[in-house]
C-alpha cells in the first residue's frame, strides 16, 4: 500500500508485506528501501517496538477519532503526521488503447493483485477490472468498452508477461 505522509516534509511511503513473514515488511520511503519488523505489540494491539534496518525503536502511535495516526513517537521523539492513501494509477491495458475486440491483455509484466469482476458480470467502459502490480506500482486495468466478462484467464497472485491474455469481454 502506498501512502503520502506529511510531517513537516512529504514522504511517499510504500509498504509491502514480505512473503511468508507475519510481521516483516519492506518499506520504501521516497524510494529508499528499509527492512521493518514489528517486534512487540502493546496490550491494546498497537505497535510497541519496531526493528528498522536492524535497529530497535520503541514506538507509540497516538490516533485521531477516525483511527488514523496523528502523532508517532519514535525513539522518544514525537512527529505530528497527516496520512493520505495514494490510489493506484488508472491505466488502460495495451489492448484497450486500440479498442481491439474484447481481449484484455497485460500492458506490462507483473503480478495479478486483485480481480475486481467475475465471469458473467456486466461492466461499463473505463470500469476497473484487474489490479496488476508491476515495478512496485499498482495499476488498474480498465474496461475498453461496455460488455460482459465472458472469460477470466488469470488468477490472483499469478505472474503474467507483457501482452498475456488476462480476460475476454463480449
Amino acid at each position: 500500500m502506498k501512502y503520502l505522509v506529511k510531517s513537516g516534509r512529504e514522504y511517499l511511503i510504500d509498504i509491502n508485506k514480505k512473503a511468508s513473514q507475519i510481521n516483516q515488511f519492506e518499506v520504501f520511503v521516497n524510494g529508499v528501501n528499509h527492512s521493518v519488523e514489528i517486534k512487540e505489540f502493546h496490550v491494546n494491539g498497537g505497535i510497541k517496538t519496531l526493528i528498522i534496518d536492524k535497529q530497535v525503536f520503541p514506538v507509540e502511535i497516538l490516533k485521531q477519532a477516525d483511527g488514523f495516526p496523528r502523532t508517532v513517537v519514535l525513539n522518544g521523539l514525537p512527529f505530528d503526521i497527516e496520512i493520505e492513501k495514494v490510489k493506484p494509477l488508472p491505466i488502460r491495458s495495451e489492448q484497450s488503447e486500440r479498442k481491439i475486440a474484447g481481449e484484455i491483455k497485460a500492458g506490462l509484466p507483473g503480478q495479478i493483485l486483485s480481480i475486481l469482476v467475475e465471469e458473467g458480470e456486466s461492466v461499463q467502459e473505463a470500469q476497473p477490472l484487474i489490479i496488476l502490480e508491476s515495478m512496485k506500482m499498482e495499476n488498474e486495468l480498465l474496461s475498453p468498452k461496455k460488455g460482459v466478462v465472458s472469460r477470466i484467464e488469470v488468477s490472483e497472485g499469478q505472474h503474467v508477461k507483457k501482452t498475456e491474455l488476462l480476460m475476454v469481454l463480449t
